[in-house]
């Protein structure tokens, strides 16, 4: 893909409504547990047939009437179609849904740019802070919390952003004293989708580093890494949506393989997925859901 040939015209590029979604072995009635196949085959805006793979597809279904969703596999083919495989996991109705994430083209035209030192720049916005979804709502009084938001770093893409409370993610986990019981989340995702993927590589390793440091030190302390989102707007008019969360999601994982048993990664893709997130900031529903998770997790170890 790296080495695709330059292409200027966007009507090469596939298109969500030239291409076509159709059910594989249909039936009128399918069986709880059991498992749908769908074949999606691929045409570009002046509706000619994509004849090599590379696009970025999801797939997900749900039953608005139950709240009941879930997202499903899509698998390549390499010649402009894929096969997709959902889970059916309520009984009732269900509508099945595909989105293209992002195009061949444009995937190979950001890595050559950004290859080249280039940093794609968003329409900047701005902001005279930081805003915290805890800001929202108070948090429940019965609940010995007390939240602690520490911006990680630059690249921070805010137009008046206050610098002084700017620090790497990795000092603040150097901070954290010995003994500490504290619940850690971590998480880095849409202020580094307009620089090279290296940059946001060598973050992830100062922070793995910092963590081992801080589980020493602490080892009651509870690490959670949330993983990327589905989005595909920004508030910024950043048009790249989730490009990059599946190979931020590849990075994290390599990353920390070796902490597997210690760190809690909260793999929140699919919930965005499902739940059609639509802005790089997630709904007041999912936030609630995230929370619901993260403690889960937190409270059972």
């Amino acid at each position: 893909m790296m080495n695709d040939t330059e292409i200027n015209d966007i009507s090469y590029h596939a298109s969500a409504t030239a291409s076509t979604m159709t059910l594989v072995n249909s039936h009128t009635v399918y069986t709880l547990n059991g498992t749908i196949r769908v074949k999606i085959v691929l045409f570009d805006h002046k509706q000619r047939p994509k004849t090599r793979g590379g696009d970025m597809l999801i797939l997900w279904m749900r039953d608005r009437s139950k709240g009941a969703a879930s997202a499903g596999s899509v698998t390549d083919h390499d010649n402009g179609t894929y096969t997709g495989i959902l889970r059916i996991l309520w009984t009732g109705q269900a509508v099945i849904r595909a989105a293209i994430l992002c195009t061949r083209e444009k995937m190979a035209f950001m890595h050559r740019e950004l290859r080249k030192g280039y940093v794609i720049c968003p329409s900047p916005k701005r902001s005279d802070g930081f805003k915290h979804p805890l800001q929202k709502g108070k948090l429940p009084e019965h609940l010995a919390v007390k939240p602690f938001l520490g911006p990680h770093g630059l690249p921070m893409s805010f137009e008046n952003a206050n610098r002084t409370a700017i620090r790497p993610c990795f000092v603040h986990l150097d901070e954290i004293p010995s003994g500490s019981r504290d619940i850690v989340l971590i998480h880095l995702y849409a202020h580094f989708q307009v620089f090279p993927l290296h940059v946001f590589k060598a973050r992830m390793k100062y922070i793995r580093l910092a963590t081992e440091r801080l589980l020493i030190r602490s080892p009651d302390i509870k690490i959670v890494i949330k993983g990327p989102h589905y989005f595909i707007k920004h508030s910024t008019r950043n048009t790249l949506g989730g490009l990059w969360g599946p190979l931020y999601d590849k990075i994290i994982r390599q990353e920390f393989v070796s902490l597997y048993a210690r760190v809690i990664y909260l793999d929140v893709w699919d919930m965005h997925v499902t739940g059609e997130n639509s802005d790089v900031h997630p709904s007041e529903g999912l936030l609630k859901t995230m929370l619901r998770t993260l403690f889960g997790y937190v409270c059972s170890k």
